[in-house]
């Protein structure tokens, strides 16, 4: 338990950090802003303390939480974090909720989105070096340690400069002494005299000292330069120095904090110079810049953003000449405007994060009727993270181990809980040291990991599904690909002994699980792989563009589609392509870190002609021109050219081969025949080969006509306005059925009381009509030659 707070507890850390770094890294975007458009109306000093808002943002961990209303909706884009909090329903009858049982270590749960977990017998040496290499623990010491060398060096080189310049300072002229008295009547600072010192400088935090170069003893010099490290002095600059290089160096790994150093330093010499000319007439302002370019050097060695120095570097001078030629004295106007951006940059600097809630967040209602029908009346409850629970069957409690994932863990990875059949469990721990017993877990992936991890991959290597949602996630149900029931005294699973029936029998209590879980935490059931199933993923027109290389390995068609502006001035995208060689179909996505109703309105929105990640000219106005984009992207460094491509006629009809399918997996009858003056005549009947099937469950007429059926790309067709010709059709019990057509390779699907017309996209070596006929004569054959056999069998 001590680990597992301890593993928290660093995450949190990390998790902490990277925000205040996000966080700051915007507020420096505002700051850089708002002193580009108001630089000449800025004062100084206003510019030098807004930066110190920054600091503060980048080194304090609290803020206000901004709540932002989510979308809703694909392909109209969801919320992608946070979430508003779900009510989730007592356990009906009293039911006792029991602590989760400890979660097993890193590396012995499952892992991997398809709710596979690591079987016994071995340890994967690959999950074990991601584990090492995504170990919050080792990035917290990476992190740690450019940290302690970042604020180190400013700590080493300070003291040894600070050192270098005490040993050989010396008291300072007496007419020097005497102007310090004048000008610092309160005594805040020593003055000293030092070799060591390029220019003059002021050192200590709690004791200042400014120290002189060697040498410089005219009055007029003395007081600029006097002056000028005064007003650092009363200001505490150097306290800001310090602040500036220990926040930098937390934040060590964001380049944008070498500028915020700069900045800092940058302004701090530009707000003291705007200070002592505030005191200054106009020859003594003259004067004050005469002083900075006589005794302009670089900083010593090792001070880096801590050196508070009169002067610096000439290339770096120009800036402060510039400002003190053009100085004029701020009025209201000025102190007005600086007033109004510090509160705006303060109220920045406030933000400490956002959440998105789901629009129009209803108060919190009772559970309805419908849904406390779903709970279970004996179910044993488990806490999950963001206020969630489990509920599993009462009678099959005892049988399982639930493992919850904790918070901080939640935010690395997307799992709620893990669910273990506990002998399976033990036993394998036991024999392997790796568990077994795998039974399910529960996911959710916001819509960019919903689109990415799922939709983009065609629902991943299987053993995911997901069940419900709400305004902000999708819940996904994962299980385990391979068989994960063991038992340490049977050498072969027994499939006819009490363990076997006993682990399938925890199967059977799923469905009501995701029902409770569901009714439970407020959540909508629905079908995560719905999208997958449907005719097209995005709605409007669709054109179908076929490509293929030289010697046909490479031969697809691809489905195109206008995801953001229907019709003229719409851009296209590839949503789907299909192996015309095998006949595989792939979801099409973009790779993108926002979701893809998203990415695509934005494109339109840029130039709608030119794809910002191929930054070619393919024009995505046109089918031809996406598909082409898409193909040089998805093939980068083949030579793929519009000539290979070509725009296929007719319109995509969708899926047809799952319409097909779902028909002829039924059981029913399939014929031949031929139409003649609007009758069918040579009507024939054929029976299915008993040796086709698969032990008896699967009809042949699926699976064989499948093999062919499934290749065909398939477009809309009218239908031909009398029938004539070769047929063959199947006719399903259900009154669903599918018509061949000799003639333009017409097909016809009657499924659900719809029906569709349509014909192959190419001219195939063989029709729909010509492989289905094929199978007609296979299976007359062979009856024939059942025939002959018990003929000859006769006495």
């Amino acid at each position: 338990m001590g680990g597992e707070g301890g593993r928290g507890d660093v995450s949190t850390l990390l998790e902490t950090l990277l925000r205040l770094t996000v966080l700051g890294s915007l507020l420096t975007g505002v700051v850089l802003l708002l002193e580009r458009v108001f630089r000449r109306r800025l004062s100084r000093a206003a510019g030098y303390y807004l930066w110190l808002l920054v600091l503060l943002r980048l080194c304090l961990p609290f803020g206000v939480t901004l709540r932002v209303p989510a979308a809703e909706g694909f392909p109209t884009p969801a919320a992608q974090t946070g979430g508003a909090p779900v009510q989730t329903a007592p356990l009906p009858g009293g039911a006792e909720l029991v602590p989760a049982a400890p979660r097993p270590p890193v590396g012995e749960a499952a892992d991997g989105t398809d709710g596979a977990s690591p079987s016994p017998g071995g340890t994967d040496r690959g999950a074990s070096l991601r584990t090492l290499l995504t170990a919050p623990a080792l990035w917290t010491a990476v992190w740690g340690l450019g940290a302690a060398v970042c604020l180190g060096r400013c700590v080493r080189g300070y003291l040894r400069f600070s050192r270098a310049v005490r040993r050989t300072a010396e008291p300072p002229c007496p007419a020097a002494r005497a102007l310090l008295r004048r000008l610092d009547p309160a005594g805040r600072a020593a003055l000293a005299e030092s070799p060591h010192v390029p220019a003059p400088m002021l050192l200590g935090v709690l004791r200042p000292l400014i120290v002189l170069p060697a040498g410089v003893d005219d009055p007029a010099r003395l007081e600029d330069i006097l002056r000028h490290e005064l007003v650092h002095a009363r200001r505490h600059d150097l306290l800001y120095k310090w602040l500036t290089a220990a926040v930098t160096s937390l934040h060590w790994f964001n380049p944008l904090m070498y500028l915020v150093r700069r900045e800092v330093a940058r302004r701090c010499e530009l707000s003291c110079d705007e200070a002592v000319l505030r005191t200054l007439d106009q020859r003594g302002r003259r004067r004050y810049g005469e002083t900075l370019l006589a005794l302009a050097a670089p900083p010593p060695p090792g001070m880096g953003v801590l050196a508070v120095t009169l002067c610096e570097e000439k290339a770096h001078l120009r800036e402060r000449l510039v400002s003190i030629a053009g100085y004029r004295k701020g009025g209201a106007a000025a102190a007005v405007l600086a007033a109004i951006l510090a509160l705006a940059v303060g109220g920045c600097a406030l933000v400490g994060g956002a959440e998105t809630v789901p629009p129009e967040t209803a108060p919190p209602q009772e559970t309805p009727p419908e849904a406390a029908s779903a709970l279970l009346e004996d179910g044993t409850g488990y806490d999950l993270p963001n206020g969630m629970t489990l509920a599993v069957p009462g009678a099959v409690s005892e049988e399982l181990l639930v493992f919850p994932a904790g918070e901080a863990e939640l935010g690395e990875a997307p799992y709620l809980v893990w669910v273990y059949e506990k002998k399976s469990y033990e036993d394998g721990m036991t024999d392997y040291g790796s568990p077994a017993g795998f039974l399910f877990c529960i996911l959710r992936y916001d819509q960019v990991e919903y689109e990415q991890n799922y939709l983009a991959v065609n629902g991943g290597a299987g053993g995911l599904d997901f069940f419900a949602r709400d305004g902000a996630y999708y819940y996904g149900w994962g299980t385990a690909t391979d068989v994960q029931y063991y038992r340490s005294d049977e050498g072969e699973t027994d499939a006819g002994g009490q363990g076997w029936k006993d682990w399938e029998a925890l199967f059977e209590a799923f469905p009501a699980i995701q029902a409770d879980f569901i009714a439970r935490n407020g959540l909508t059931a629905c079908d995560g792989g719905a999208a997958l199933e449907r005719d097209f993923f995005w709605p409007g027109e669709h054109r179908y563009v076929s490509y293929h290389n030289a010697d046909y390995t490479q031969s697809m068609t691809l489905t195109l589609s206008q995801p953001a502006v229907q019709g003229e001035g719409g851009i296209w995208c590839v949503e789907r392509w299909q192996d015309n060689n095998y006949g595989s179909r792939y979801t099409v996505l973009p790779s993108t870190d926002v979701p893809v109703a998203e990415y695509y309105a934005e494109l339109q929105e840029q130039t709608g002609r030119v794809h910002p990640i191929q930054g070619g000219q393919a024009d995505l106005l046109t089918p031809e021109g996406a598909a082409l984009d898409w193909l040089r992207q998805e093939y980068e460094g083949e030579d793929i050219s519009a000539d290979s491509i070509r725009l296929l006629e007719g319109a995509p009809a969708g899926d047809v081969w799952g319409r097909l399918s779902r028909v002829l997996a039924q059981e029913g009858t399939l014929e031949s025949f031929t139409w003649a003056g609007g009758a069918e005549t040579g009507l024939r009947t054929y029976s299915e080969p008993d040796y086709y099937r698969d032990e008896g469950q699967q009809l042949s007429l699926w699976g064989v006509a499948g093999t062919w059926l499934y290749l065909y790309a398939w477009v809309e067709a009218q239908p031909p306005a009398a029938l004539t010709g070769a047929a063959v059709r199947y006719t399903a019990g259900s009154g669903d059925g599918v018509l061949f057509l000799a003639e333009g390779g017409l097909v016809r699907v009657d499924l659900d009381g719809e029906t569709l017309w349509v014909r192959p996209a190419y001219d195939y070596q063989s029709t729909p009509y010509d492989r289905m006929y094929d199978i007609c004569q296979e299976w007359a054959e062979y009856a024939s030659f059942l025939q002959d056999i018990s003929s000859s069998a006769r006495p």
